[in-house]
């Protein structure tokens, strides 16, 4: 069977000093920046910016400046694993148009800034299989399942559940620069519970007596 790749939807039909940002102010040895002004279909291009994310230092910070109609999720899921297994701080600037698979890129971030013209467009990956039919419809059933995974965990708190079952059924979501500082804030606010829970549980553990030695 042949497998068709994976994309997260088509290009969509850009900037001006922020008026409100989500940037924190940290101080940084060095700071680099990467425009992901491309479509996410290039190789070459996305290990740049992965070997970047994965070679700086814990004090160093990275900008990605995203206008992009998005592309291939397996090239955006590499992207997100250098983002979460970077040592320094990860920006995300919005700078016009950050659609489909580029939407994962950029909520994989734990900084924003949002541009005033900027829109986002997220929807379902489109993709296609082909082969015996019992291969077609295993490949279907096994990408409908993973996907279905991943816009979960991805749009987590950005989306209500209602809108994520509406992505997952097929309609697709548009989003001004006030809706996606808006849901942002929303974001911000359930990860620093999720930071609060994890160093809660880890002062806990920390606090457990180690059995005496006789």
């Amino acid at each position: 069977m042949i497998n068709k790749p994976v994309y997260f939807g088509e290009s969509q039909e850009g900037s001006t000093p922020m008026a409100h940002t989500f940037i924190t102010s940290e101080k940084t040895s060095k700071v680099y920046e990467h425009y992901l002004d491309y479509a996410i279909d290039d190789w070459g291009l996305a290990r740049q910016l992965c070997t970047l994310l994965r070679g700086v230092e814990e004090h160093d910070g990275v900008i990605i400046r995203i206008n992009s109609p998005g592309g291939r999720f397996d090239i955006a899921a590499q992207i997100v694993n250098a983002i979460r297994e970077c040592q320094g701080s990860v920006v995300a600037v919005l700078e016009q148009e950050c659609a489909s698979a580029a939407t994962l890129v950029f909520l994989a971030c734990s900084q924003w800034q949002v541009q005033p013209w900027a829109e986002m467009m997220i929807h379902n990956a489109s993709y296609g299989a082909w082969g015996k039919a019992h291969e077609v419809s295993s490949r279907v059933r096994s990408t409908d399942d993973r996907m279905s995974k991943v816009l979960r965990e991805v749009y987590d708190g950005f989306l209500s559940e209602e809108e994520i079952e509406d992505v997952l059924k097929g309609q697709d979501i548009y989003l001004t620069a006030e809706d996606i500082e808006s849901r942002l804030e929303s974001v911000i606010e359930i990860r620093s519970q999720e930071d609060d829970e994890y160093v809660e549980e880890t002062d806990q553990l920390s606090q457990v007596p180690e059995d005496s030695e006789e």
